[in-house]
């Protein structure tokens, strides 16, 4: 091994450390304004956590997570909920996953977590929710 190639090593690493250091600086910013009075600033941080999800499906076993989730499902914006419930379903149909095994173990903790919170919005007031639902 020669010292250039160590110093690329070692670049690479400190690189992919300082990006798992934002990533999750992004999550803990997007769950910050997920909590804001303004419903669309919480449409929108639902909308970035969706796409954090995309990137790292093992989020969603984060209770913080499970937590925004279960409060956004009950949010008293219905356009919150609807993004929430979007999230969910993309979350189970559109990830992929690297090896089959995973993902059948993913998806059976994914049901057993929020199959529950779903399916609790099938009486909503608001139409476009229960449409999401279904």
């Amino acid at each position: 091994m020669n010292i250039t190639y160590a110093r690329k090593v070692m670049m690479l690493l400190l690189v992919e450390t300082e990006l798992r250091d934002l990533f999750e600086a992004l999550k803990n910013v997007m769950l910050c304004i997920s909590y804001l009075k303004l419903a669309t600033l919480r449409v929108k941080a639902m909308k970035a956590i969706k796409k954090l999800i995309v990137v790292d499906p093992e989020i969603l076993s984060d209770s913080q997570i499970l937590k925004i989730i279960q409060l956004r499902l009950a949010d008293v914006s219905s356009s919150t909920r609807e993004m929430t419930l979007d999230l969910l379903w993309h979350c189970l149909t559109k990830v992929n996953f690297e090896n089959e095994a995973k993902s059948h173990l993913f998806e059976q903790e994914f049901v057993n977590k929020y199959l529950d919170l779903v399916v609790e919005r099938a009486d909503d007031n608001n139409l476009g929710v229960r449409k999401k639902v279904v």
